[in-house]
């Protein structure tokens, strides 16, 4: 069985550099990026900013498989407050802006949102899947799927049940989550800096744990 546990702040560098090695070659995450060493400041920034909150507000999960780190995921869950200023100050997102540009970085969010609308206009209360990643040396081994079945679905059952919630941006993403049970119930396709994103959203209903 894999181990799902919080996060320490201590390793959210480790979640971090996990992060970045995932999705490295995600184009939703580099849209804006004119080149690789740009690509190495907005991702090593936005994600660092991105796991310091989730870290704080108590919604970064570490998945371990025999005691090793192996995946991680930011499950936002139907408790969770937003990030407010001082969250986001401590947190580090400032160095987003100065690192990327406050245009690109404006625009960037603007897409996120456009493309977590669907999830999040759902009715309350439900999960939200913010972030799953297993780390790019692991992938191909079924943890994944494992992590899910074994971790996430279990960890919602066990707390009351409910919705969970998610959008992909690439077609095997699309097909894993099928075969692990979602639902597509929202798809478009996002014209951002020249690119074309498709953008689907999921959903599973995880029953309570009896």
């Amino acid at each position: 069985m894999l181990n799902f546990r919080k996060a320490e702040k201590s390793e959210v560098k480790l979640c971090t550099e996990m992060a970045k090695r995932s999705f490295w070659d995600y184009r939703y995450f580099s849209v804006f990026c004119d080149n690789e060493q740009e690509k190495e400041r907005f991702l090593s920034a936005l994600f660092s900013a991105w796991l310091n909150s989730s870290q704080r507000r108590g919604s970064l999960y570490l998945i371990e498989e025999e005691g090793a780190p192996a995946a991680m995921a930011v499950l936002d869950s139907p408790h969770d407050k937003r990030p407010g200023r001082l969250d986001m100050l401590l947190s580090g997102w400032w160095r987003l802006y100065l690192s990327c540009g406050f245009s690109k970085v404006r625009r960037f969010f603007k897409m996120s949102e456009r493309g977590d609308a669907p999830c999040h206009n759902l009715p309350d209360p439900k999960y939200y899947l913010a972030l799953f990643a297993v780390d790019s040396k692991l992938q191909g081994r079924g943890i994944g799927r494992r992590a899910l079945n074994e971790c996430i679905f279990p960890y919602i059952a066990d707390n009351g049940g409910g919705l969970l919630t998610l959008n992909t941006n690439t077609e095997p993403n699309r097909l894993f989550y099928k075969r692990n049970g979602f639902e597509e119930f929202f798809s478009e396709t996002i014209n951002e800096n020249g690119k074309a994103i498709g953008c689907w959203s999921y959903k599973i209903n995880i029953p309570v744990s009896i």
